[in-house]
């Protein structure tokens, strides 16, 4: 057994040999059907590495390309084995002639260790459950091996998204592409995080006037991104840049509300007046009783850092819509589940009826053990949020937490990594012509009167009978192939993931929308006829999506700490942006970040090690020789 397992190895070492050292051979091996989970564990960084370099520069894998991504491991443990298993494919030999053979051997043996496999089961089942049962058990194993040489189009999923991870930025016309890509100069970021916040600012505008009715089943337009990012990565200041657009809209309700206050009051004073004459009239009359005009409401169409029940009152006199922009995600989920019950899970499955909710749904919140319910008339709500890549994947990756449906309502995007600068004198200036293009498309959109609270949607339609045959046919096949890994069986296909994919139906429905109405606007065509680009720019877009979402859940395996506690996690963020504030005394920043003194000491002292500042020792009292504070270098 051992000879056959070193015999495995070794054919992976030549196949991987000749991948690394020939452009033709790497070239057919994608068109095979060999999985990279038909690899030893040793050798699939390698095989990940090739592909990767591959389909994002077009080039072999060399040994410094190789070493120089190995420098982000932060296990030593990991480092080495993976530098050894490079270096043993790397100096191994192998003809060109015996590719197609080796690429087989490794087919062959997965095929027969599946096969021993399902017999050993199909033994243990027929002594458990009899052998009816056992024998349809192994009928259905047998129908799994087999389909690993066919080529079923979902098999390796990092394979197909790996082209996918750059954003899809000629789905916009020419006329958006200069702008957007003014802002990306401007703030010299990832244009992902100029795209993604103009395309929500768009979601936003849709509001509640429009619905997309897509092979029999309905969705509005509302859409929840979060953007990933290292610190000073621009993820923050380019989006505020962009949803600027929206401080005019909140500016000018600000306007109209104080002149309706103005009015208010002083009709205020002559409703009063006559009120009291009304009552000193001795022949009191009801039909004479003044009546009282209603006050004001001030309209909110952005905000920061809200509970569930401001998130309630300001949509509650705003029902055309608003947008929640969550800078630092998880500081204010966590703070959010502290004050209304402490749950996770329950704090999500709140916020998750803000996403695809009409009317009259009911929102708990509580405070000190006490629970109410509110009720928000056709809340509209769309969440911008952002987090850092060391945290995320943690949090919200976990399975226990992935079936509330709160997490996979999101598109996350995480691009890699860009310079960033802060504005200067020196820097680049948007051209007055760019912003105000954008600003045009967002207040134009919202100019659309939704009447009361409870208006009429305008439904657009995606099924054979409203589009042409080309464009349902781009739907559905992209429709029916994400159905197809939402339901399979593969074991290798993790229940987050296909839970995940599955979910971009419904997205899928959403993306088309958006992009539907804005092209509708840019082109000033009728609103009623989906195109088939419409539909080919929406399924790229969530084909970006879920390769970032892969590549999330590709480091969330790699921190393997699924059952992390969300309350322990992001402390050192927290702690740090704390001593950022002000904040030096180890009682100041447990009192700013509610951690405890006992898992901020060690935190202080790790700060220290990494250069950040210096710790104080206490001199005195019970915590004598203990970190007392911190001072910033």
């Amino acid at each position: 057994m051992k000879n056959s397992e070193n015999e495995r190895k070794q054919d992976e070492r030549e196949l991987i040999y000749l991948l690394l050292h020939n452009k033709e051979c790497l070239k057919k091996f994608k068109q095979m059907n060999v999985k990279i989970e038909h690899f030893t564990e040793e050798n699939r960084p390698v095989v990940l590495s090739i592909l990767e370099s591959y389909d994002r520069n077009g080039v072999l894998l060399t040994r410094k390309s190789f070493k120089e991504k190995l420098k982000c491991h932060k296990v030593p443990k990991e480092k080495i084995a993976q530098g050894f298993a490079f270096d043993s494919c790397y100096s191994c030999s192998a003809e060109v002639d015996d590719f197609p053979m080796l690429a087989q051997k490794i087919i062959d043996c997965n095929v027969s260790t599946e096969a021993i496999r399902a017999l050993e089961t199909y033994a243990k089942s027929s002594k458990e459950d009899g052998s009816i049962f056992a024998i349809r058990g192994l009928i259905n194993r047998c129908e799994k091996i087999l389909s690993i040489t066919d080529n079923s189009g979902y098999g390796n999923l990092y394979q197909e998204f790996l082209g996918y991870r750059q954003f899809p930025l000629d789905i916009f016309p020419e006329e958006i592409k200069i702008v957007l890509n003014s802002y990306r100069k401007k703030w010299n970021c990832s244009i992902d995080y100029v795209a993604n916040p103009f395309l929500q600012s768009v979601s936003l505008t849709l509001n509640c006037k429009y619905k997309i009715s897509a092979n029999g089943k309905t969705a509005d337009g509302r859409i929840w991104r979060f953007a990933i990012g290292g610190s000073g990565q621009g993820k923050s200041e380019p989006a505020k840049d962009i949803l600027c657009m929206f401080d005019e809209l909140d500016r000018q309700a600000k306007l109209d509300y104080d002149d309706e206050l103005s009015r208010y009051e002083k009709k205020k004073i002559i409703y009063d007046a006559k009120l009291s004459k009304f009552k000193k009239s001795s022949d009191l009359k009801f039909a004479d009783c003044p009546d009282k005009d209603p006050e004001p409401i001030q309209r909110q169409y952005t905000f920061e850092f809200a509970t569930i029940e401001s998130i309630h009152e300001v949509i509650s006199q705003n029902p055309d819509g608003i947008m929640l922009q969550i800078e630092e995600f998880f500081p204010w989920f966590e703070s959010l589940g502290n004050y209304s019950n402490g749950s996770a899970a329950a704090t999500m499955a709140q916020l998750q009826k803000y996403y695809d909710s009409d009317f009259d749904i009911p929102v708990k919140h509580g405070r000190k053990n006490k629970t109410a319910q509110i009720y928000t008339p056709k809340h509209y709500a769309v969440f911008y949020a952002q987090a850092q890549p060391d945290i995320l994947p943690i949090t919200i990756l976990q399975a226990r937490l992935i079936h509330t449906g709160f997490v996979n309502r999101f598109l996350y995007f995480y691009p890699d990594k860009s310079v960033y600068k802060t504005p200067s004198v020196d820097s680049y200036i948007v051209p007055d012509k760019h912003k105000q293009l954008l600003n045009n498309i967002i207040t134009d959109l919202y100019k659309i009167e939704t009447g009361n609270d409870y208006a009429e949607y305008q439904t657009v339609y995606l099924n054979p009978d409203s589009a042409s045959a080309d464009t349902w046919m781009a739907y559905i096949d992209y429709y029916n192939w994400l159905d197809r890994i939402e339901h399979n069986d593969n074991d290798e296909l993790p229940t987050v993931v296909s839970i995940f994919i599955g979910r971009h139906k419904k997205h899928l429905s959403k993306l088309i929308l958006n992009l539907h109405i804005l092209n509708s606007y840019l082109t000033k065509s009728d609103t009623k006829t989906i195109q088939k680009k419409t539909v080919e720019d929406a399924v790229l877009l969530s084909k970006y999506y879920i390769s970032h979402f892969l590549k999330l859940y590709e480091m969330f395996l790699k921190k393997g700490r699924k059952n992390t506690p969300i309350k322990s996690l992001g402390n050192h963020d927290r702690v740090l942006n704390s001593i950022t504030e002000g904040k030096s005394s180890v009682r100041d920043i447990q009192a700013k970040t509610k951690i405890p003194s006992d898992k901020i000491r060690p935190i202080l002292k790790q700060l220290e090690k990494d250069g950040v500042g210096t710790c104080q020792i206490s001199e005195q009292g019970r915590n004598k020789g203990q970190v007392s504070g911190f001072v910033k270098s």
